[in-house]
């Protein structure tokens, strides 16, 4: 059974399975051909109590060859040939229900020519399910939800994960011992024991009785009244299921099944790794958004049929979130978007899969412990852009002097330690990129450099705070930034710039826009111009560094709300800052007599969506499109994993030819968001201790670089 073989049903009805594996008769059967020739002797196989829904059935042994039984009323029949007299043999029975199959049933005998049948149970009817029960396909049905909902049952099935302890599912999985071989109805079930400890194992024959619920869409048996369990050791075929499925929801038709993917699947999220012990795989590679413009993202619907979410096997919901220690850790105590899996084993399941309880997908529980192969190697340094001066564009992530501990409103580190972490981040990703030019985004917006900070638990503002930082690092007067110019915006974050005097001379005033374009529900986010000199040729080009509106749906109205194109909310207002954002590099061209520009920053819109194309049709340049293969175009990941790049570069056709290269540093998007500078007490002292005063995960957006030359 697979996924891309699931057929619909249109309805299902419960199956009564009367008597399975229960009150097993051992029945004699004639045989005419018992006699003991010189080949040996020649017996007639004969078993009673197989599963109803079975179609075959087959015996193999130290007997010879193996037969396949023929069904005759309640038996199923074979000869068996070439035995010795009083010789005992092992006969191992398999039963098959369309595409699935039952355990192998391990049974003995003794050959004797007094005897001209031999007969067995399926299930041997000494062992204690005495009971009539139905089976786990009959619970799930072929529909999205059970028909039995609120019904009370028994039902029969083999344990096959067994997730009991502390901070684990509270509940156990069974299948049906055979399945009913419709691909459209799962043949697994989840048994809810929350408040229940029930001394079960995995390959135990069970006959649970409780009450069918639906719980969050998840079909499950709860308020168990008895848990008897019939025979032991029996080992569950795993069922192969392929991404990606050929229609969103195909994955219903194995939940709670024992399943495995016979596939290379890639780490597309790691968001939630430390939070829940969840990771986003998916076939074909890593998810990109289907508005990136790299033609790899497929659409939505495509990239969903693609996805499966590994889970930890605790429960995301209440007991077992902050896993400690972090599962699924590699090479370096991380695990980076872009690593592999292979052949992963567990229990299909179903529930929250991110920090919001009404988003839940389906999830695997391993079985058997995963193996993750490194693919995406860490960078220390980014790759090289040529050229004699760099620019580069980073988001850090609200880097505030102003502590959470001081102010509500502040947005940044908590306290004085956790911003001690984060200041070391920072600086060690800005020094490692050694760029002469670094557009900033997201910096707290309490002054300028040498000016007086409007709030600080530093008595320092931002900008000076890191400047100083980085020249400690690189030495005195390395960088260098500017007063805030009036009219910056009331918003809590910023951008501005910091630049090495050295390289490069700034030329006249900061420049803004003053179009309307910029304020977004009472408060103001607005591109800062600045015109720079390269000391070296004398050449002037002009820098805007952005901050575009997000795509958060916070207060989004009219156009503004998102319009089911991909591109989320505030697309029109990002689209009318991108033309706001055109005029004022006209006003910017007339005003300095230089036609060079080069537009960076977070702009919060993929490759290929309204804002960029916006930009293109004025003769920008996107260098991430130019310069980089399809594959290499993101710089943050969303949720459910998909990759994109919401940081640019785009230089206008005047500048283009300059730019000798453009690269994107790896060195955040790709990391466990739990490997950051916070310290929250959720988060256990053992993942904490994992932190390094390194460039990963220093913020959650990866720093886009250019290099320029003016020598020719």
């Amino acid at each position: 059974m697979n996924a891309s073989s699931k057929q619909v049903a249109p309805s299902r009805l419960p199956r009564l399975v009367i008597g399975v594996l229960l009150s097993l008769t051992i029945m004699a059967v004639a045989c005419d051909d018992s006699s003991n020739d010189s080949d040996g002797l020649s017996l007639t196989l004969a078993v009673s109590g197989v599963p109803e829904s079975a179609t075959a059935v087959s015996a193999s042994g130290d007997f010879g060859e193996d037969i396949s039984l023929e069904q005759a009323d309640e038996l199923w029949q074979g000869t068996l040939t070439g035995l010795s007299q009083d010789q005992a043999y092992l006969v191992n029975l398999q039963a098959t229900a369309g595409d699935s199959q039952s355990p192998v049933m391990v049974r003995s005998f003794t050959a004797d020519e007094d005897s001209a049948t031999i007969a067995l149970d399926f299930v041997n009817s000494a062992e204690a399910c005495m009971l009539a029960g139905i089976t786990a396909s009959a619970v799930q049905g072929s529909a999205d939800a059970s028909t039995l909902v609120d019904q009370a049952v028994t039902v029969i099935g083999v344990v096959t994960g067994d997730f009991q302890t502390e901070n684990e599912l509270s509940g156990f999985f069974l299948r049906d011992f055979l399945g009913d071989g419709n691909a459209a109805s799962s043949d697994g079930l989840f048994v809810n024991v929350v408040s229940q400890e029930n001394d079960v194992d995995v390959g135990d024959l069970v006959a649970i009785s409780g009450t069918v619920s639906e719980e969050d869409d998840l079909t499950q048996l709860t308020n168990v009244t008895e848990v008897v369990v019939c025979s032991s050791d029996h080992t569950i075929p795993t069922t192969d299921v392929d991404l990606p499925t050929e229609n969103v929801g195909d994955l219903e038709a194995f939940e709670g099944m024992l399943v495995s993917f016979d596939q290379d699947l890639t780490v597309s999220q790691n968001f939630f790794q430390g939070r829940y012990g969840q990771i986003t795989l998916s076939a074909d590679g890593r998810l990109y958004n289907p508005t990136n413009g790299n033609n790899l993202g497929e659409s939505e619907d495509g990239n969903q049929r693609r996805l499966i979410f590994l889970d930890d096997g605790q429960d995301v919901d209440s007991r077992g979130d902050n896993p400690d220690p972090v599962p699924y850790l590699s090479e370096g105590n991380t695990l980076r978007v872009g690593d592999t899996v292979s052949n992963l084993t567990g229990i299909l399941s179903y529930g929250q899969v991110s920090s919001s309880t009404s988003v839940r997908d389906y999830r695997l529980q391993p079985t058997v412990t995963p193996t993750f192969t490194r693919v995406n190697a860490r960078q220390d340094a980014p790759d090289d852009v040529g050229g004699e001066l760099k620019v580069a564009s980073f988001n850090v992530l609200n880097y505030f002097t102003t502590f959470e501990s001081d102010d509500d409103d502040a947005r940044g580190a908590f306290n004085a330690g956790e911003f001690e972490r984060q200041r070391d981040k920072i600086i060690a990703a800005i020094v490692a990129m050694d760029a002469d030019i670094v557009g900033l985004i997201e910096i707290e917006n309490n002054g300028g450099a040498g000016d007086t900070p409007t709030s600080s638990s530093t008595d320092q503002t931002a900008i000076d705070d890191l400047i100083a930082g980085l020249n400690e690092e690189m030495g005195a007067g390395t960088y260098a930034g500017f007063a805030a110019p009036d009219g910056l915006g009331d918003d809590a974050i910023k951008q501005t710039f910091i630049y090495k005097p050295a390289t490069v001379s700034p030329v006249g005033d900061a420049i803004l826009s003053t179009d309307d374009a910029y304020t977004v529900n009472g408060s103001s986010r607005r591109p800062v111009a600045r015109t720079f000199e390269d000391n070296a040729s004398s050449e002037q080009f002009t820098v805007i560094v952005n901050h575009f509106k997000s795509k958060g749906c916070r207060d989004a109205e009219g156009l503004d709300e998102d319009q089911g194109d991909g591109q989320g909310c505030y697309n029109a207002t990002r689209t009318t800052q991108a033309q706001a954002l055109v005029t004022l590099v006209d006003e910017i061209m007339a005003a300095t007599g230089d036609d060079d520009v080069l537009v960076i920053g977070d702009l919060n819109a993929y490759g290929a969506e309204d804002p960029i194309v916006v930009l293109e049709q004025a003769d920008f340049v996107d260098l991430i499109e130019r310069d980089l293969p399809a594959e290499d175009r993101y710089s943050f990941i969303f949720s459910p994993g998909q990759s994109g790049y919401l940081d640019h570069a785009l230089a206008n056709t005047s500048l283009a030819d300059n730019i000798t290269g453009t690269t994107v540093w790896f060195i955040n998007a790709d990391e466990p968001a739990f490997l950051d500078y916070s310290t929250p007490p959720f988060k256990p002292d053992s993942v904490q201790a994992l932190y390094t005063s390194t460039p990963f995960r220093s913020s959650d957006h990866d720093p886009v670089i250019v290099g320029l030359s003016f020598n020719n």
